[in-house]
């Protein structure tokens, strides 16, 4: 081969390979924009479906398309929120007697024996329970349509607006939820900073509940929600 041929196929081939590079870096660069840009959208997603609030049918909803009308609501509805009251006066008598005979310790191991044991007796047409996203016990932690109401409620305590009953539409049935809050200082012997409980009965805290995320509350503060889960028949 002559060398002015030689010199034109070193051209050719140089510049094909460079062509080639090319190609493989831009190829490279578009599909790494397409999965940051997927990832971007599925963040953007989630942060709106979070904010706007969905019950797991994928419905959005607000507070006002959720709350509860005693006179509009159903039967298994309005008997749901009495359930309510009456699960707050048994435990609250029970709490009040073992605080008078034993102070904050004592109501830790009543707490731990009588909430379950209500529960289990109310919980005749609907599944009658406490929830929280900082809960006590794990078996009480909220659903993620819970979680929403609570978020949501929160959102409107901070805007000082008020809350009360919901009813929330789920794929198995209807939630309805009632809202707990620290309602006197009595309540922060169990629930407050770790000043307010002392270090006797965060001992107690800690034995009857390693996992405890259920402290560091203030008076008034959103403390979870009484809940009424109604299975479709």
């Amino acid at each position: 081969m002559t060398p002015d041929l030689e010199y034109l196929r070193g051209v050719f081939v140089g510049r094909y390979m460079t062509m080639k590079n090319q190609k493989v870096v831009s190829s490279f660069q578009g599909r790494a924009r397409a999965f940051i840009s997927a990832i971007a959208f599925g963040i953007i997603t989630v942060f709106l479906v979070s904010c706007n609030g969905k019950s797991t049918t994928g419905k959005s909803f607000d507070y006002e398309s959720i709350q509860y009308h005693k006179d509009s609501a159903d039967e298994p509805v309005q008997k749901s929120v009495a359930v309510f009251a009456e699960f707050q006066n048994q435990l609250l008598g029970r709490l009040q007697a073992a605080m008078k005979s034993g102070g904050p310790v004592k109501a830790i191991e009543v707490c731990k024996i009588a909430s379950p044991e209500i529960e289990q007796a109310l919980s005749q047409d609907a599944e009658i329970l406490r929830v929280s996203n900082k809960p006590r016990n794990p078996n009480h932690r909220a659903s993620a349509t819970e979680s929403m109401v609570l978020d949501l409620w929160a959102k409107r305590l901070s805007q000082n607006q008020d809350i009360g009953p919901v009813v929330v539409p789920t794929e198995t049935g209807r939630i309805v939820m009632s809202p707990i809050r620290i309602a006197s200082q009595t309540c922060l012997s169990c629930h407050g900073s770790v000043e307010e409980i002392g270090p006797l009965t965060m001992a107690a805290l800690q034995k009857e509940y390693p996992n405890d995320e259920a402290i560091g509350y203030s008076l008034n503060d959103l403390r979870g929600a009484f809940v009424a889960r109604l299975h479709s028949k």
